[in-house]
């Protein structure tokens, strides 16, 4: 498997870009899975409430042709996703690269997953 994350809140061309890079490392074999953050993350992180509920967020990428499985975030960090799921990659925008939590980082270790980071346009 092959996992990318974000808040998707509002899906948009820079969205599109991230999750097609993302898709062209998989291998015939693997599934591309999406994590779609919980409401209060955005909270959190953007000072705003979300303009769509997680579950609404989950439908829109999932409708996505690219996207093979989504994933709802139940915390505020990924990490858990990666420990239990194990992907082979875990794929972020490169607007990540030096901003990646502890958690993730130790998560994507700790379960053998390598890190991607792809530049794409747009904002993510």
């Amino acid at each position: 498997m092959v996992l990318c994350s974000g808040c998707f809140d509002g899906v948009h061309a820079g969205h599109v870009a991230y999750l097609e890079a993302a898709k062209g490392f998989t291998t015939a074999d693997e599934l591309l899975a999406c994590a779609i953050a919980p409401d209060s993350y955005i909270e959190r992180e953007k000072g705003r409430p979300a303009h769509w509920t997680q579950t609404e967020r989950l439908q829109a990428v999932a409708a996505l042709s690219v996207v093979d499985a989504t994933l709802a975030q139940s915390s505020l960090s990924v990490a858990d996703l990666i420990r239990d799921h194990r992907p082979r990659l875990f794929v972020k925008g490169l607007d990540w690269k030096d901003r990646l939590p502890d958690d993730v980082l130790a998560a994507c270790a700790a379960a053998g997953t390598s890190l991607v980071f792809v530049e794409t346009p747009g904002r993510h």
